[in-house]
């Protein structure tokens, strides 16, 4: 079963949606549970708030390049779980339990998202 790669950047943006949510308004509330400064909590919010943005306008023009749209969503995600991964390391001392499987699942999912970005990618780019 293929995802369109509309879809995938409707999935994205709700991704990036939940990301700032989490990241920007909840940890920000309970930075004891997470232990990531508050500071670098907002950077992390804040470029989701962006992809958000993106994947709204590829998901509205769709008649763009799909492909090329679908490899700079799959290159910023990858981009972002590297931000994401220097942060915590550059913090790792007050991260607690929480903070660092919050990060870990959101990599993960990011990755298994970026897979299945590019895997679309390449598909279209064969048709």
């Amino acid at each position: 079963m293929r995802i369109s790669a509309r879809n995938l950047f409707l999935i994205d943006g709700i991704g990036a949606s939940c990301s700032a949510l989490f990241l920007g308004v909840i940890f920000t509330q309970f930075n004891e549970l997470v232990g990531i400064p508050i500071s670098s909590l907002y950077l992390l919010a804040g470029i989701p708030c962006f992809f958000i943005l993106l994947d709204v306008y590829f998901y509205k023009n769709i008649q763009i390049k799909t492909t090329k749209a679908l490899k700079t969503i799959a290159f910023l995600n990858f981009l972002y779980c590297l931000i994401s991964l220097i942060i915590v390391f550059t913090h790792r001392d007050r991260l607690t339990c929480l903070g660092w499987a919050y990060i870990l699942l959101e990599i993960l999912v990011i990755s298994v998202l970026t897979f299945i970005e590019l895997r679309t990618a390449k598909h279209l780019n064969k048709q």
